[in-house]
């Protein structure tokens, strides 16, 4: 279960991310637009008897570890389902080692890591066509319809952090002793580079328990570095480092929402800046049979079931 701070900023950086979206899309007044409308909860608008509008909208964020630009057939290192409703954001993240079926527009049969659903039907049919698979293996475990997916490259992290002049990072000893970073010999918190970061991030072997888990507790906790980061760029006095950022936040998504739909983005990036936050969890899991892989817990149901009802997220433990 992820910290309330980790909780604001992950639901504030898809709303931050989404905003830079709506930068390249819909200009950059509505990126002005959104930064100066009061927040409200709810959707703001009203039907003709007074009763409040409710808007929903399920996305599906997936990071992906690419070489370069080239996303097809590169294996999912995070997926996180975006739930809003009625005015509140829940957020879901799937375990890249979670074992399910492959569904048939993967081309295989049988079981598989979650990961590896995006990674055989891009490979055979484009970055489009692989989200679009993954998504329906998560429609079909959730019984939940995807309205909208994003894919991150994961790679141009590098590029970002960069741009941003580097991070700050703080480091356990025990992550020092394994050598997460191999240039940082000594705990505490370190200015790292995009590269640092990303070894941050992707590390999971040897350290803390070794799982898919802790992996992504380092990628929550580089994510909050660098929305922290970004929120102290002011977009009026450091525009051309802005219009770089957003750049190559361009370069490093693919998404299914396109140039028409520019008014959707910006209202997406609205409803979660005005929403309250919900919960953030990782679905509950236990482990497979060969001790390596996950498969989902019985106390999963109840996530599922409050997904599909539109109900908060329970509470791990």
């Amino acid at each position: 279960m992820f910290s309330r701070f980790t909780l604001r900023t992950v639901a504030l950086s898809i709303g931050g991310f989404l905003m830079v979206i709506a930068i390249i899309l819909a200009s950059f007044g509505a990126w002005i637009l959104i930064g100066t409308t009061p927040h409200r909860s709810g959707s703001g608008q009203f039907s003709e008897n007074g009763e409040e509008i409710i808007y929903e909208k399920t996305l599906l964020m997936l990071g992906v570890d690419g070489d370069g630009h080239n996303l097809e057939g590169q294996r999912t290192d995070s997926v996180l389902l975006v739930r809003l409703i009625s005015g509140r954001v829940d957020l879901l993240s799937f375990p890249r080692d979670l074992l399910v079926p492959m569904p048939e527009c993967t081309g295989m049969a049988g079981e598989e890591k979650l990961n590896g659903i995006f990674a055989h039907s891009s490979r055979m049919a484009g970055v489009d066509a692989g989200a679009e698979c993954l998504s329906g293996a998560i429609q079909d475990m959730t019984n939940l319809p995807i309205d909208d997916y994003v894919v991150m490259n994961m790679d141009s992290v590098v590029t970002l952090v960069d741009q941003l002049g580097g991070i700050e990072l703080c480091l356990a000893q025990s992550e020092v002793d394994y050598g997460i970073i191999p240039d940082i010999t000594d705990p505490g918190c370190h200015h790292v580079n995009g590269t640092q970061a990303l070894r941050y991030a992707q590390t999971r072997k040897y350290v803390d328990d070794g799982s898919d888990l802790s992996r992504l507790d380092r990628q929550h906790v580089m994510l909050e570095a660098v929305i922290e980061r970004t929120s102290e760029v002011d977009p009026f006095r450091e525009f051309p480092l802005f219009l770089r950022l957003a750049g190559t936040v361009k370069h490093m998504t693919e998404t299914s929402l396109r140039l028409a739909e520019a008014r959707e983005v910006t209202r997406i990036a609205r409803t979660i800046a005005a929403s309250d936050l919900g919960s953030a969890q990782t679905i509950p899991i236990v482990p497979a049979d060969d001790g390596i892989n996950l498969r989902l817990s019985p106390s999963a149901d109840a996530y599922l079931t409050a997904l599909h009802d539109g109900s908060p997220l329970p509470t791990h433990g």
